[in-house]
């Protein structure tokens, strides 16, 4: 997956390391991809679940997934892929910005060239 990620000029590999870590924990690193199962995929996002992982990683999770069998697919090492069954979307993350009455990034005015001023005047 590391090599379509650079291939396809994804930047997210970092993430979806961070995915693949956790589904290599629970399928483990020498598991084959007849032994995930649709229900094997459930048990998974229960155990996160039982380990308060957020919905929404989740699911990131289970499309990283998804995402390394279609890779397979498409280079011919498999020939299909499962469908797996999604959480239902989490609350969305907040608390990156704050609201501002006046934030101090709306104020700031483009500086302007000599020639733009010489021009108005």
């Amino acid at each position: 997956m590391r090599k379509h990620y650079t291939r396809e000029g994804n930047a997210s590999w970092g993430r979806a390391s961070q995915a693949f870590a956790h589904l290599e924990e629970f399928f483990g690193a020498d598991a084959r991809a007849l032994s995930i199962t649709k229900a094997r995929v459930s048990d998974y996002q229960d155990a996160r679940l039982d380990e308060e992982a957020a919905h929404n990683t989740i699911r990131y999770e289970i499309a990283i997934l998804s995402a390394a069998f279609g890779v397979a697919v498409e280079h011919d090492v498999l020939a299909s892929m499962p469908v797996f069954k999604r959480l239902a979307a989490g609350e969305k993350r907040s608390g990156f910005f704050e609201e501002v009455t006046s934030p101090r990034w709306c104020c700031i005015s483009r500086p302007t060239s000599p020639t733009s001023s010489a021009s108005s005047g």
